[in-house]
């Protein structure tokens, strides 16, 4: 009865192996716990399957290289499908192989605590901006106590008579709404060329000669030594707006 016994319990035993070698759907299961631990040695690897998943559960978390990785999947996720040098919503910013990002809409911008309140089309006014521009507004600006270091605005021009010539108006000193002449002996003449009608001269005569202001090939007005006279050019030359009056 008892050899009866022995032989049943092996018969018993060697079934359930081959069974359990037979069953497809067996999975092996690797289970740890308290100080447990498993070491994959040196060129050894752990490989999930197509279809299988690691999953970190909470209160657990991974190590590289003995630091904790704190960030949650939720986070990680932000580098899902992120294109580098490009932005999207609810993604992480990569800068591309330039260093740069291409595009970026910001809503809001603040620098160093303040709030830039300029549009983009304000900005963009900036672009056409080119050194030694000249910048003028249609508005009217009040400049109160202000120092400005200059030359800011010319409105004089000085020119020193040899003898007897032509001060021939440079661009610059068109600009200007005082001419003088300091010196100079014998009558002179101040020529311009392409007069803008309604433009206002004051002309102020230093030298020992007459001067007379005209528009190229011109007759103008001619203003006595030491006198200073008010002019205007009407289009064709300049006329009179006041007689000479001595300075």
């Amino acid at each position: 009865m008892k050899k009866f016994s022995i032989t049943a319990i092996l018969i018993l035993l060697f079934a359930a192996i081959a069974f359990a070698a037979s069953d497809t759907t067996y999975q092996a299961l690797v289970h740890m716990s308290g100080p447990d631990e498993q070491t994959v040695e040196s060129g050894g690897k752990i490989t999930v399957l197509s279809g299988g998943i690691v999953d970190i559960e909470s209160g657990g978390y991974l190590k590289i290289a003995g630091t904790q990785i704190t960030p949650t999947a939720a986070q990680f996720n932000f580098l899902s499908g992120v294109t580098a040098g490009t932005s999207a919503a609810s993604k992480a910013v990569v800068l591309g192989s330039d260093s740069k990002i291409n595009a970026i809409d910001i809503t809001a911008l603040t620098l160093n605590g303040t709030a830039v309140t300029s549009t983009a089309a304000e900005i963009n006014k900036l672009a056409s901006i080119g050194a030694g521009d000249v910048l003028t507004t249609t508005n009217t600006k009040t400049l109160t106590n202000k120092t400005l270091s200059g030359p800011i605005f010319t409105i004089a021009a000085t020119h020193a008579f040899a003898l007897a010539e032509d001060w021939v108006l440079s661009a610059a000193e068109m600009l200007c709404s005082l001419l003088v002449t300091s010196s100079g002996s014998g009558d002179a003449n101040i020529i311009e060329s392409g007069g803008v009608a309604g433009r206002i001269r004051i002309v102020r005569n230093g030298g020992s000669g007459t001067v007379t202001i005209k528009e190229s090939g011109r007759t103008g007005v001619a203003i006595a030594s030491g006198k200073t006279a008010v002019v205007i050019h009407n289009g064709t030359d300049y006329i009179r707006v006041t007689a000479d009056a001595t300075h």
